[in-house]
């Protein structure tokens, strides 16, 4: 699984995190069908715009608020924990949330569940930490690196009046981080910036060897006339394999998703419809879900991500959304022979790996129950000890 490296060139806020996992591929319109399990999709509008600063390119998040509930700290974490949202993200965004309304109950000296809204952002904050978790989700991501904070001196102006530079919740979240000072009167990194790292326990210390695959540029909603404002993220590569790449012939898609409420019958349906599609394989995996309800998982393999088949989940299961991973495959080739058996030619599907020396055989089923119903018993036995001898 690739590792995450966070370098704080100009601090660390929610927004320049998630533009950076923008500008390094993370899909627009998968984000905001993952944000639409938290929130209103009439609330919000999300986009971003190509940026230019100091001569640097990335990415810059444009979030618009339509209109906003007033939500607490208990509200949130009801609609993340009872959200269609999967396992990973729900502990990283319920985690995130709960470092900066712990942060900001110390700073006001109220209880963390009474935290409000306007106290720890708004949607946007939302957008933020959900995004984020989502993207880390998406990406595979395993470890999680940071490098020095930067952050400012002398005051802020905040919705309380004027505060010391960093914001005190923020400086309760960078307990343990390594910080480095700017001599500016600028919030370089946020509550939220410093809740995400803390959260997704973001490392200081880079300790494996780090190839990059990724690069990912996201620029804060204020310009600077000093530096760009904009942090960067670098996403490795896989790690390397015991497997040769020789082995490793072809790749599948894999489309997982939970479901706790469906009927045995609707899922049954929705099994066999499933085989109309070009489905390789499709697992329903008992599980307990959100609320300790029994449910599924469901895995099903596809050669590619056709329109047609995403039609049909949507359509024909409960789900609001499903995670897709392409994952390397080792398949034996195959090929059909006619074999002797006691004077009889038997159809024999062949499986074979030249690579790995492998090679077997095996009778069709059907076969087997067609020569079954005429001598009134079951020949698997017999003909699978022919073989092997």
């Amino acid at each position: 699984m690739p590792d995450l490296y966070i370098q704080s060139f100009s601090g660390v806020s929610g927004d320049m995190i998630l533009a950076a996992f923008l500008d390094a591929g993370l899909p627009l319109d998968a984000l905001v069908n993952t944000l639409n399990n938290v929130l209103d999709h009439d609330e919000f509008s999300i986009s971003f715009e190509n940026f230019l600063s100091k001569g640097i390119s990335g990415k810059r998040l444009k979030i618009s608020e339509n209109h906003s509930k007033d939500r607490d700290f208990r509200y949130i974490k009801n609609s993340i924990s009872n959200s269609q949202l999967n396992d990973k993200i729900k502990i990283l965004s319920l985690s995130t949330f709960n470092l900066l309304a712990e942060a900001e109950g110390i700073v006001h000296n109220i209880d963390k569940d009474d935290v409000h809204f306007h106290e720890i952002g708004g949607v946007d904050t939302i957008i933020d930490i959900v995004g984020a978790a989502f993207a880390v989700d998406y990406f595979c991501i395993n470890n999680i690196y940071v490098s020095d904070i930067v952050v400012g001196t002398g005051e802020i102006m905040s919705c309380h009046g004027v505060m010391p530079n960093p914001a005190p919740a923020t400086t309760i979240l960078l307990k343990d981080y390594n910080l480095k000072f700017l001599n500016e009167n600028f919030e370089f990194t946020t509550p939220t910036g410093a809740a995400i790292l803390k959260g997704f326990a973001a490392k200081s210390t880079l300790e494996n060897s780090f190839k990059i695959d990724k690069i990912g540029y996201g620029f804060g909603s204020k310009t600077l006339h000093s530096r760009a404002n904009f942090l960067r993220l670098f996403i490795s590569g896989e790690k390397p394999s015991n497997i040769s790449e020789s082995i490793i012939n072809s790749d599948i898609l894999e489309i997982e998703f939970n479901i706790d409420d469906m009927t045995g019958e609707e899922i049954g349906f929705f099994i066999e419809e499933s085989k109309k599609f070009d489905v390789v394989d499709i697992q329903c995996i008992p599980s307990i879900t959100k609320k300790n309800r029994p449910g599924y998982i469901f895995k099903i393999l596809v050669e590619s991500l056709e329109a047609d088949i995403l039609k049909f989940i949507f359509n024909f299961t409960t789900t609001a959304g499903f995670r897709v991973v392409r994952k390397d495959r080792v398949a034996l080739d195959r090929r059909f022979e006619i074999v002797d058996i006691d004077g009889k030619d038997i159809p024999l599907k062949v499986y074979f790996n030249d690579n790995l020396n492998v090679k077997r055989g095996k009778v069709e089923f059907d076969f087997i129950k067609s020569i079954s119903i005429e001598d009134g018993k079951l020949h698997r036995d017999r003909f699978s000890n022919k073989i092997k001898d």
